[in-house]
């Protein structure tokens, strides 16, 4: 047994015995169940349980002979049948979070609403949060949006967000774009989120502010540049 091509196996998504045993389909298909209970090292009890689940997954196949026989599925089309299910798992996911947010937003509307009125500053940590909050605010503009950044930085926004920007105008939003030193993005006078400079999206940080004040006052600063 190869340890490299096991541990490259389980990468796939097969435990322990799946990938041993579909190793060895590959080097002696096809080959019966006991026969290779004794090749992979798998239990007698076992075999059979970890052949189906191979089947199911489309890294093997059997042949109708008495005993039954297998062989390994090719590896380009055994991953082609590990990508679609992983695309249908991940559809179906989907679907059921867009479920949920629409059943937990009836709950909650009226209590976020509430908090959005109110003034505050949050520090938010991680771009992956940070581009969550900024993708939020920006679908709910109805005034306009400045986008502030560095080349680098505005690049990766208009990518990150070029969906939801062209939405926006055409819902009649004005959208700007701002080349400067600061990293800001200010959101109809009344939200401004302020990026720090960590050049890693894990340790990125950037300050929340809900201040018309303070939004509108950046906002000056900004087209005064």
């Amino acid at each position: 047994m190869n340890n490299d091509t096991l541990f490259l196996l389980k990468r796939l998504g097969l435990n322990q015995y799946e990938s041993r045993t579909y190793l060895s389909l590959v080097n002696s298909s096809p080959i019966t169940a006991t026969k290779l209970s004794d090749m992979a090292e798998i239990p007698r009890p076992r075999v059979y349980d970890v052949l189906s689940k191979l089947v199911k997954k489309g890294f093997a196949v059997t042949k109708p002979t008495r005993p039954t026989q297998y062989m390994a599925v090719p590896l380009n089309a055994a991953i082609n049948s590990l990508k679609k299910d992983k695309i249908e798992e991940h559809e179906k996911n989907l679907e059921e979070l867009k479920s949920l947010e629409a059943k937990l937003a009836i709950q909650f509307e009226d209590k976020f609403q509430e908090e959005m009125g109110q003034e505050d500053v949050y520090v938010i940590r991680g771009r992956k949060s940070i581009y969550s909050v900024l993708e939020d605010l920006i679908e709910k503009s109805d005034k306009h949006i400045i986008l502030a950044s560095n080349e680098e930085g505005m690049q990766r926004k208009q990518r990150e967000y070029n969906g939801q920007l062209k939405k926006a105008k055409t819902r009649g939003v004005n959208v700007t774009m701002k080349h400067c030193k600061h990293r800001m993005v200010i959101v109809d006078d009344n939200a401004l989120i302020f990026l720090s400079e960590s050049k890693t999206p894990k340790t990125e940080e950037a300050a929340w502010i809900k201040s018309p004040f303070v939004a509108t006052s950046m906002k000056q600063m900004l087209t005064q540049m």
